[in-house]
């Protein structure tokens, strides 16, 4: 009977043994798979960094393109207002005059966007007048609407 069980325990020490070193060798498979996805997501994530800051001197860049013409443009048009035009001509200068602010402003909020991307915002409390904006934004889409009969 000693020797049954004695041979019982040695089977089970042994299956034990067995189911043991199966599960390090999974455990090794998986560690080695870990590491590798591991340094896939290092990749994938210094890839991304490099985007986003590629992103952000693109955004910078272009919105500085952009300014310097369009701050001539304002430039002229506050001239052309401050010349006495002719009553058809202040509704056209009117609306450059709107379209190129609104330019100007959309850019910065850009480049608010860009710095909300590198956290370095800062929240500003501007009143408008939503009355005066929704016309002028009515009058500057006004003639295209007519001209595609999109009254």
């Amino acid at each position: 009977l000693v020797s049954i069980l004695a041979i019982a325990l040695i089977s089970i020490l042994s299956l034990l043994s067995l189911a043991l070193y199966k599960n390090n060798i999974i455990r090794n498979q998986n560690n080695i798979l870990l590491r590798e996805k591991n340094k896939e997501l290092i990749l994938a994530k210094n890839k991304a960094e490099k985007a986003s800051k590629a992103r952000s001197e693109f955004l910078s860049t272009v919105s500085h393109e952009l300014r310097t013409p369009l701050n001539a443009i304002n430039g002229i048009t506050h001239l052309l207002l401050e010349d006495n035009p002719k009553k058809t001509q202040l509704k056209y200068l009117e609306s450059l005059k709107f379209s190129g602010n609104y330019l100007t402003t959309f850019i910065n909020e850009i480049l608010e966007i860009n710095k909300i991307d590198s956290t370095k915002v800062e929240i500003e409390n501007i009143s408008f007048n939503l009355k005066e904006l929704l016309f002028n934004i009515q009058s500057s889409l006004k003639e295209l609407a007519t001209a595609n009969k999109n009254y």
